[in-house]
């Protein structure tokens, strides 16, 4: 477990006691505060509240300092059914190697099987893409990790209009970098106790919304075909 007690309390004020909203915003930014409202707004199921809590220890373990994590995929966005796995986002600067985390995961929990790390983490812990997948109960987890200022990037490029296609090995058209937007503007932070999911003030769903409704990339994306 983390042994930063710090990070432990923030963690437990926010699920374990609906009166320490309070601790959490002094701990933590208002854009976060109202993410984390937004879920018990959301009733999301208790099943998959548990689930989230018994994670973000092992989560903040996968990455080296600052870190931030989110719920994303069908359950943020609200068209989740029985099939749907659950997608955790954790943003940070570094991360460990696919190692380190496939080793973590097997200390964790006799609960976790199946597991899959994956990602371009270097000596140093620099990275861009990585990712820890596993069953946790039999419940599908992918953990979709990305260093944050290249998620910056993404949203910057679409802003500006820049369309980028990236030939990647699960899509066959390829995954074009403005689709990015739409799972980073409905992601619910449940985890950012440094700020980090937040650019300027303005949290990263934020900005997602407005490059999703960019003028400039969309006549990027006309323009690219």
């Amino acid at each position: 477990m983390d042994s930063d007690s710090s990070r432990v309390s923030f963690t437990t004020s926010i699920y374990d006691a609906p009166q320490a909203l309070t601790v959490v915003r002094d701990a933590a930014s208002d854009c976060t505060l109202g993410a984390i409202i937004g879920l018990q707004e959301k009733n999301v199921e208790e099943g998959l509240s548990q689930t989230i809590v018994a994670l973000i220890p092992l989560m903040r373990q996968f990455v080296r300092g600052e870190y931030g994590i989110a719920l994303g995929g069908a359950h943020a966005k609200g068209v989740d059914d029985a099939e749907s796995d659950i997608d955790l986002y954790l943003f940070a600067r570094q991360t460990l190697s696919n190692d380190e985390r496939t080793l973590l995961c097997e200390r964790y929990s006799s609960d976790i099987t199946g597991i899959v790390c994956w990602g371009d983490a270097r000596d140093d812990g620099a990275f861009a893409q990585a990712g820890s997948d596993f069953l946790y109960k039999g419940r599908k987890i992918e953990c979709w990790s990305r260093e944050a200022g290249y998620v910056e990037g993404i949203i910057d490029e679409c802003q500006r209009g820049i369309v980028k296609q990236d030939l990647v090995t699960w899509t066959v058209i390829g995954f074009y970098n403005h689709c990015a937007l739409s799972d980073l503007r409905n992601m619910v932070p449940v985890d950012d106790p440094t700020g980090l999911l937040e650019v300027g003030g303005e949290c990263l769903p934020a900005q997602a919304a407005r490059g999703h409704h960019c003028e400039t990339l969309e006549r990027g994306a006309i323009l690219a075909g």
